[in-house]
């Protein structure tokens, strides 16, 4: 995703995070009827950005699949317990 500039994967992580935002409002207003605003939109977009960005270096730091995958594993577990838990 990082290095994906003139290859197949060009635009994949613009493309993932305006998927996964849209997916997370989604969800939530299904779960929260709340309007959604600018700064909700904009923290939104910043966390899933920055979740591309882990992504990419997890794939860049382990080279063993398993550990990476566990890595992955981890960080999805500690992202989703902090937006549970952060009132």
């Amino acid at each position: 995703m990082a290095q994906a500039e003139g290859t197949r994967y060009d635009g994949f992580a613009t493309r993932l995070e305006a998927l996964l935002v849209a997916s997370a409002i989604q969800h939530f207003q299904a779960l929260f009827p709340i309007p959604l605003t600018e700064t909700m939109r904009f923290n939104l977009q910043r966390s899933y950005r920055n979740l591309n960005q882990v992504l990419v270096d997890i794939l860049l730091s382990f080279e063993e699949e398993d550990t990476g995958w566990q890595a992955v594993d981890e960080y999805s577990r500690f992202h989703l317990l902090k937006a549970l838990f952060t009132p």
